[in-house]
């Protein structure tokens, strides 16, 4: 008899620990879809120019959209691309993949949740492609990265976070007699205020 209430009484105890130790959803904090504004602090630097900050207006009613992956601790963030009216840059999406340039639907960024909050990992962006201007084909290479970034839980259903920005363009004409290069550096930080919707 005694051994049968030891039994019960362990089982109790032990459920009661298992119960009492489900890990916490760090991630639901933030699922859901947003509206943000984006306000760009950059500065463009080339070798014979010099260094000048870029004078951007903040970006409004940015959408996106924070989803989990699976049951992990893992989420997704997603930056739906505007809708591009191919007329008013008189150039189409054929004109684009020709030259070896396909833009997504949506641009996306990955992170992972834990107590102090979501943490996006780095976004590394890189491309070439050749632009043929009057007769001359000019070689394009853009390199883009964005730079991690921890965004603190939601405060009244609001989230803020700045991310870093640094971008290399470098054109090249290699059909000319002396191959010219010129290269543009893009740097600073874009920074984001978003509302859960």
């Amino acid at each position: 008899m005694k051994i049968k209430t030891l039994l019960v009484c362990f089982l109790a105890v032990a459920t009661i620990s298992l119960t009492s130790c489900k890990k916490e959803n760090y991630a639901e904090k933030f699922v859901g879809n947003y509206v943000a504004t984006a306000t760009p602090n950059l500065t463009i630097s080339a070798p014979e120019a010099g260094s000048e900050a870029i004078e951007a207006e903040t970006m409004e009613g940015l959408a996106f959209s924070i989803s989990q992956v699976g049951d992990s601790q893992d989420v997704n963030l997603s930056f739906p691309i505007p809708e591009i009216n191919w007329e008013d840059l008189e150039i189409t999406e054929e004109d684009l993949a020709a030259m070896g340039i396909v833009i997504p639907e949506a641009f996306l960024l990955s992170g992972t949740c834990d107590e102090t909050g979501l943490h996006l990992n780095a976004y590394n962006f890189d491309q070439t492609f050749s632009l043929p201007l009057e007769g001359i084909n000019l070689d394009i290479t853009l390199g883009l990265t964005l730079g991690g970034a921890t965004i603190a839980e939601p405060v009244n259903n609001v989230i803020s976070w700045n991310t870093p920005v640094n971008a290399t363009i470098s054109i090249s004409m290699p059909e000319m007699p002396e191959e010219m290069v010129e290269t543009t550096t893009l740097s600073g930080g874009i920074q984001f205020n978003a509302t859960k919707q």
